[in-house]
């Protein structure tokens, strides 16, 4: 019931927000969020594309 009524309010926000490239902190994650790779990495292609060099870099995860 909270999850889905901060669910709810940060849609609101994100409305509100539409024009910025990226709309959220590093740091700051919302666990309900239904796009999070485009909100954190602005595409699919960005994520696999940062998720692959970190699998280079640290292939033990």
């Amino acid at each position: 019931m909270i999850a889905a009524d901060i669910t709810s309010r940060l849609q609101i926000l994100d409305t509100l927000s539409n024009d910025t490239l990226f709309g959220s902190y590093l740091n700051v994650a919302d666990p309900n969020e239904p796009n999070w790779k485009q909100r954190f990495f602005d595409s699919q292609a960005m994520y696999d594309r940062l998720k692959s060099i970190k699998q280079v870099a640290d292939p033990q995860g």
